[in-house]
């Protein structure tokens, strides 16, 4: 009966164990929805984003608040059209806040952001091509929360994804033969980074306590934040993504 009951007394501090290990750390995710730098940064021309945006100059302008450092685009003038070298990502995204910033209020989990990429860029290919910037506004009712040490689904949050063309890179695209599928690649490849965990992207784990399989478990979150896109050696374009409450 002793031995029992000793194995039962470890059970229970396991199981305890299990659901206090699960608990929201302090800032682990955002208590209200904010607009963040980049967003206010936005609105200072286009109040009522992410409806309106229409010059990819604007946004290009406002990366310095996603970035750490300053941009200056070249000019267009008398570049004239030449074929795509190779499209490249930045080494890793610039994040909202920071590597360590909480989730948002809701947030999407990466897998989800990966599944739409593709789709998403076929979507922005057409205005990326003709007017230099692509945009993607998205209401979700399948976000999750966390309260207590449990995950909560079918909950709203609002994506905007902005892909903005530098001049330079605008020049590019109206002579290469290949621009269609080098963007698409390019486009999705972004996309993909932003929300890959590992240092590239702006992503959170979060730990919670599965009842149904009576265990502790970790997902991945989806953060804001944004990229650099290089066309050779020259400056492409920039791609932001931002969550905000569902409208």
């Amino acid at each position: 009966m002793v031995a029992y009951m000793h194995l039962m007394l470890l059970a229970t501090a396991c199981f305890q164990s299990t659901i206090v290990s699960a608990l929201p750390t302090p800032g682990e995710i955002s208590a209200n929805w904010a607009d963040s730098a980049f967003v206010i940064c936005i609105k200072k021309t286009y109040p009522n984003y992410p409806a309106g945006v229409t010059d990819p100059n604007i946004v290009l302008g406002c990366r310095n608040y996603h970035k750490k450092r300053g941009v200056t685009d070249l000019e267009a003038d008398n570049l004239g059209s030449r074929d795509i070298p190779g499209l490249v990502l930045a080494p890793g995204a610039e994040c909202d806040g920071g590597p360590d910033a909480p989730l948002p209020k809701n947030f999407l989990v990466v897998t989800d952001i990966r599944a739409g990429a593709a789709n998403w860029c076929d979507a922005m290919k057409s205005d990326l091509i003709k007017f230099g910037l692509g945009k993607i506004d998205q209401n979700f009712n399948n976000a999750v929360t966390k309260t207590a040490n449990e995950l909560h689904g079918h909950k709203g949050v609002a994506l905007s994804i902005l892909f903005a063309v530098t001049p330079q890179g605008r020049a590019a695209l109206k002579g290469a033969t290949v621009a269609n599928a080098a963007l698409l690649k390019t486009c999705t490849e972004a996309i993909t980074a932003l929300a890959t965990k590992g240092g590239q992207g702006c992503t959170r784990d979060i730990n919670w306590y599965n009842a149904g399989k009576a265990k502790g478990q970790t997902s991945t979150g989806a953060r804001a934040g944004g990229i650099d896109i290089s066309n050779g050696p020259d400056d492409f374009g920039y791609m932001s993504m931002e969550f905000m409450a569902p409208s």
